[in-house]
């Protein structure tokens, strides 16, 4: 039986931007870079993005930092909760997760139908991150911990997916 028992205290809740720290620090980004395929989109644009940028020019962004940062993106888009478990230790980003949820201090089993409560369709939550890989943690992440308003957001939706007549996953 995998549903262990556990009663360790979760301490101070991780941050979006540990956890972006944390997961950039870990992640072998050359294992990926082969399998990312980048290129400009040039789709038709609006004739008015045309006068416009004809006019005024194109917007000029710090184009190299955000190259690196969009390869980031999907580099952990591409990474399963495996490819960067063994450099958690004790920093289980699940476990923050379903503390920051429920408000629940306690640490509680990596696996169990504990983890369909926020969300998770089955009783382990890594096996649930499917195409969007860390990516959609990180996203989670950010929702709760960006600011208050975004937290309270992200609560009232958490509640909403718990109703009897809206019932959805909150999580996935």
């Amino acid at each position: 039986n995998k549903e262990e028992k556990t009663s360790t205290i979760i301490g101070k809740p991780l941050h979006y931007k540990e956890l972006m720290t944390l997961l950039l620090k870990h992640i072998n980004f050359s294992q990926y870079t082969n399998t990312l395929i980048e290129k400009e989109v040039s789709h038709s644009i609006s004739l008015w993005y045309k006068m416009k940028y004809f006019l005024f020019g194109r917007p000029s962004l710090k184009k190299a930092a955000l190259q690196k940062e969009r390869r980031e993106f999907f580099t952990i888009a591409q990474c399963s909760y495996q490819d960067i478990a063994i450099h958690l230790h004790d920093d289980d980003i699940f476990q923050y997760l379903y503390s920051m949820l429920t408000g629940n201090k306690q640490k509680c089993p990596s696996y169990g139908s504990h983890w369909e409560l926020i969300g998770f369709q089955g009783k382990d939550p890594s096996t649930d991150l499917r195409g969007i890989g860390l990516f959609g943690i990180i996203q989670l992440f950010y929702f709760l911990t960006y600011s208050r308003a975004s937290k309270s957001m992200a609560m009232k939706i958490y509640t909403l997916s718990k109703d009897t007549i809206q019932h959805f996953p909150f999580v996935i």
